[in-house]
Order: structure tokens, then C-alpha cells, then sequence
């Protein structure tokens, strides 16, 4: 009885652990190493990440081209690519999806976020890299019959700033320039850099009875922004936008010869300065007259500028009004020109002093977005920067602005 007893325990204790195997494998649901009889292979792939930038700010958008080199695919493959920060833990991925039989992909990243809550240097690196490969989310079945790919890329290190980017508008351009801190508001000993602004040599001045750069950002004003402002920032937009005037003939003389005059707010209305920004030979569309039956838009070309506020045009189609006398409401905007803008930069204080302060290398960045949401950033040093003025500013880019058919373009070049 003995024996069977013993007998029939081994047995049930068998079957418990059997049972207790059978539980545990069955709720394991990943396995570690390469089991010799899976016939899987594995691979890895040699892959690039590149770009046309150099220095990038928190959340821009900016272009990448991805490639798995001379290897194609029968599907459409996922490559990740991952841009880190670091010195802060930060990153942003993004999946790049190469079509079946290609092997590359252009298209952008976002770099990843500012810190709100610890400052930032200044300057940082951030690293660019690729890091998966797999089948693409339409594809099925899910990944590589018989192989196990993956994926390694050298490591790209772009300039990194925390410098905040223009908000996106189709009618307009933006160039927003930051410099390195102190900043206003930290203490007493904060830096201060201004910019100064050129149209076709000379000075457009801000708040002036001369104002191109208006400091309200209105859609009626051809530039708006700020030039000294004792913040952080200094920025400006340059606009591609109606402008709103009084349109008359300054004698009977005028009227009949066809010559027309505009004027736009007056100098002495300083909170609301609209100069209009022409020059001779600028061709602007008048696009509605108040009062009249003529078709619009009326394209002529601007003859006479006598200040900011007035042009002259010429236009003997047929009269714009039945009176010399009459005055209208019109409603225009740049269609045919091309002028250059140089921006110049100079420190009004240095950790505070306006006067004597010593020279520092000061870091700097312009970052510009474009009227079709693309995005550009320069980050150098201002060697040896000392305390200056407008008329000793140090000229840092330039921007060439052309308008066509009233769609205006911007050629953005930095002056090393």
C-alpha cells in the first residue's frame, strides 16, 4: 500500500508541475534571445539622416532627407528619426514612411520644445538620428518575412536655441532677433541690443515723423514692429497688404492732365502713422475708389513721392471722379517693385552699463518665417561687441523683397 501511495503521489505531483508550466509559459508574452530553430535573420541597415540647416529653434519646423542607402523594399517601410536635446532630456520623434521600391524621403521634423521651466543656454546641440525600421502602418502582414531589420545613421548635430519663431501668415515675412541674456526684468545688469533698419540705403527710423516701421501690428501698415524695444526680442514684419488713402487732384491743372494724388495718415497722427512705403517707379494696383464707376483695379505707376504720407500717379484712361474738387476713400496695395532691406544690429547696454561697458562676444540669432510657413534661423557671435548707435550699427542680413502681380517674394541672405 506504501509503494502505490508513493506511487500515486509522484504522479499527482507531476501533473501539478506540468499544469504550473503549462500556466507560467502560457502568460509570458515576450522572449528574450534567438532561439536557434526560429530561421529568423537579423540585419542592420546603414541609413542617413541629412539636412540643408545648421541652426534650428524650439518647435521649427525644418527639412530633413531620410535614407536606408542602396536598399529598396517590395512595401512601404517606417523609419524613425529622433532629434534630442541632451542637456535637457528633450526630444521630438517622427516617422518618415520611404515608398516600396524607393529608398529615401524628404520631408521635415520638429525640433523639440523650450524648457518653461528651467532657462535654457542660449546655445545648445541637438542631436539627429535615425533609429527603427519597420513596415509602414497600411502594410499587412506586420514586418519583414524571415528577417528582423534595424537601423543605424551617424548622429547630426545642429545649433540649438530656445529664440521663439514668427507666427505663420501667407502675407507676410517675419524676422524676429534675439541675443543672449540678461534680459530686461532679471536684474540690473541686463543686455540690450537694438536693431537698425535700411530700405534701399536709408534709414527707415521707428516712431518718427518719417515712420516706416509702425509699432501696432495693423494689416493697412507696410512694416510693422519693433526696433528698440528693451525686452528681449526685437522684431519685424514686413507686409504684403491693402493700404487705405485719400485719393484727390491738387489743382484743376492736375485734374485735367490726369495727374492724381494719394495721401495716407498724417504724420501728426502718430499712434496710427500709415506711410506708404512706394517709390517712383513702384507700380501699385488701386484696387476700389469710393464714389466712382471705373472697373478696378486701376494698375499705374507711381511718378512723384513728396513724403512718406503722399505719391502721385498718372492715369488718362478717363477721369477717376466727375470734379477736381472731389476727394475718395481709395483702397491700394503694391503690385510691381523691388527694394532691398538691410537690417543692422548694436548694443544700447551691456550687463547694464550704456557708456563704457567692456567688450563681450555676444551670441546672437535671427529666426525667419516665411510667407509659406517656411523657416530659417542664423546663429552666430557678435565678436568683440561694444556699446554703439544706429549710426554705428553692424549690418547682419539683408532682405530682398519683389513683388509680382501684387504677390510679394523675399530672398533672405545673412552678412557673415
Amino acid at each position: 500500500m506504501k509503494n502505490n501511495s508513493f506511487t500515486s503521489s509522484v504522479k499527482f505531483l507531476g501533473v501539478v508541475l506540468s499544469i504550473f508550466l503549462l500556466v507560467s509559459c502560457s502568460k509570458g508574452e515576450v522572449f528574450t534571445g534567438s532561439p536557434a530553430d526560429s530561421n529568423v535573420e537579423f540585419a542592420t541597415l546603414v541609413g542617413s539622416i541629412t539636412t540643408t540647416e545648421t541652426d534650428v529653434v524650439a518647435n521649427q519646423a525644418f527639412p530633413v532627407t531620410i535614407s536606408i542607402g542602396a536598399m529598396t523594399f517590395p512595401m512601404d517601410v517606417s523609419v524613425e528619426a529622433i532629434a534630442f536635446l541632451p542637456n535637457s532630456n528633450k526630444r521630438s520623434r517622427k516617422a518618415f514612411i520611404i515608398p516600396a521600391g524607393e529608398s529615401s524621403v524628404t520631408s521635415t521634423m520638429i525640433a523639440p520644445s523650450g524648457d518653461a521651466v528651467c532657462t535654457l543656454p542660449f546655445n545648445l546641440d541637438m542631436k539627429l538620428y535615425l533609429t527603427a525600421i519597420t513596415t509602414a502602418p497600411n502594410v499587412t502582414p506586420k514586418g519583414f518575412e524571415g528577417k528582423q531589420y534595424s537601423i543605424v545613421s551617424d548622429t547630426l548635430f545642429l545649433g540649438f536655441g530656445d529664440t521663439s519663431m514668427p507666427g505663420t501668415n501667407s502675407k507676410r515675412l517675419g524676422v524676429r532677433f534675439d541675443f543672449q541674456g540678461p534680459y530686461s526684468g532679471a536684474g540690473s545688469n541686463f543686455n540690450n541690443l537694438n536693431i537698425n533698419l535700411k530700405k534701399n540705403g536709408s534709414v527707415i527710423p521707428s516712431q518718427s515723423a518719417m515712420q516706416g516701421v509702425s509699432p501696432i501690428a495693423s494689416s493697412t501698415r507696410p512694416l510693422f514692429g519693433t526696433l528698440t524695444n528693451a525686452g528681449r526680442y526685437e522684431v519685424v514684419y514686413f507686409l504684403d497688404a491693402n493700404q487705405a488713402g485719400s485719393l484727390s487732384c491738387a489743382t484743376n491743372a492736375d485734374y485735367l492732365a490726369g495727374i492724381y494724388t494719394v495721401k495716407t495718415a498724417s504724420s501728426a497722427q502718430t499712434a496710427n502713422d500709415k506711410p506708404h512705403g512706394f517709390k517712383v517707379g513702384d507700380v501699385v494696383s488701386i484696387n476700389s475708389i469710393a464714389g466712382t464707376t471705373v472697373t478696378m483695379p486701376i494698375i499705374v505707376e507711381i511718378t512723384a513721392v513728396p513724403d512718406a504720407y503722399t505719391y502721385k500717379f498718372s492715369y488718362t484712361a478717363a477721369p477717376l471722379f466727375a470734379s477736381w474738387t472731389s476727394t475718395f476713400v481709395v483702397d491700394m496695395s503694391s503690385y510691381s517693385s523691388v527694394d532691398t532691406y538691410t537690417i543692422e544690429v548694436f548694443a544700447k547696454t551691456i550687463g547694464g552699463v550704456s557708456t563704457s561697458a567692456p567688450a563681450v562676444d555676444m551670441p546672437y540669432k535671427f529666426s525667419i518665417r516665411f510667407p509659406d510657413e517656411t523657416s530659417r534661423v542664423y546663429s552666430r557671435i557678435l565678436p568683440g561687441l561694444t556699446i554703439g548707435s544706429a549710426a554705428t550699427a553692424i549690418p547682419k542680413l539683408q532682405i530682398v523683397k519683389t513683388t509680382v502681380a501684387g504677390v510679394s517674394s523675399y530672398v533672405v541672405t545673412h552678412i557673415e
